[in-house]
């Protein structure tokens, strides 16, 4: 066990619980006399996980300001010694639902607007650079079918307006939301960035609607539930109508996030994925990105055949 962690626990006291081990992290909660952990240690001896750690704690520091209005840990300890980076941070309450009702999702939703409305983003970027910016990782570090290479070259010639991006969450899904009797905690954030504002409500959205495509089941008849759902077009709309945007600009958001989307779940951006896991994504996504090419990337949520 890591000095950082054993330091904390005489200071504390409470009982130890190993949540996760993994081959790149492992997961260790500290309880008192309530299910709320006093504090959560994310360990790591793998470079992959100690850049995540890393990006976790420059995140949770640069959030502080926020963090007791919005429900975000505090990051309470860093070390790194040994070949493992140990990152200790605030416990926090409340419930991780495994089922997504309408009101666990309306709620993510305005948490995501608040949140969008008092942090700004991290880095100032407009959508034009970000597309460029996308376009040349996808070049250096291709996808092993180019899918989301096929979905930039789309993107880079169509007019992109100059629009701000905000601040991100980066794996905005129901497994990172603890729900309290009147607020929502949102926990793991070594991806947080600066973003187009729909990316996160998308990944909410596509992982509530299309589970199977996301968990290593799924294939293009899932992600049509996604796209055809209504409760998912009405989200859409209102967020664009909140936003002002035009239909145009809301569609190339839509398919950065898509080109964005295949990278993460390739293992190129954000996560580490073993070249099986690269390959099953890949597989996942070529028959999405077929039907979308085929209809000529139509507007999002559209009532296609």
């Amino acid at each position: 066990m890591h000095d950082c962690v054993r330091r904390w626990q005489r200071l504390t006291g409470g009982r130890m619980l190993r949540l996760v081990t993994g081959t790149q992290m492992a997961l260790i909660a500290c309880f008192g006399h309530s299910p709320t952990p006093l504090w959560i240690a994310k360990l790591s001896h793998h470079e992959t996980g100690h850049q995540l750690l890393r990006q976790e704690r420059d995140a949770l520091a640069y959030l502080q300001p926020w963090a007791e209005p919005l429900g975000i840990p505090q990051g309470w300890d860093w070390a790194e010694s040994n070949g493992v980076c140990c990152l200790l941070q605030q416990g926090m309450a409340g419930i991780c639902q495994g089922e997504y009702s309408h009101s666990a999702l309306r709620q993510a939703l305005d948490w995501l607007v608040r949140f969008q409305r008092l942090v700004p983003p991290p880095h100032p970027i407009t959508l034009p650079a970000l597309i460029a910016q996308d376009w040349q990782q996808s070049q250096q570090n291709p996808d092993p079918f180019r899918l989301s290479h096929r979905l930039l070259d789309w993107l880079r010639h169509q007019p992109a307006a100059a629009l701000p991006v905000t601040v991100s969450h980066g794996d905005f899904w129901i497994g990172n939301l603890l729900f309290t009797s009147d607020k929502i905690h949102v926990v793991d954030w070594p991806c947080m960035g600066s973003r187009p504002p729909l990316e996160d409500m998308l990944t909410l959205l596509l992982k509530a609607e299309s589970r199977p495509s996301i968990s290593g089941r799924g294939d293009l008849e899932s992600f049509l539930q996604f796209w055809h759902r209504p409760w998912t077009a009405a989200s859409w709309r209102q967020s664009i109508r909140r936003l002002g945007w035009t239909a145009e600009t809301a569609a190339q958001c839509f398919y950065l996030y898509l080109a964005r989307r295949i990278r993460w779940e390739s293992g190129l951006e954000g996560q580490f994925r073993s070249p099986a896991e690269r390959l099953a994504a890949n597989m996942r996504w070529s028959a999405i990105v077929e039907w979308l090419s085929e209809r000529q990337f139509p507007p999002p949520f559209s009532t296609i055949a």
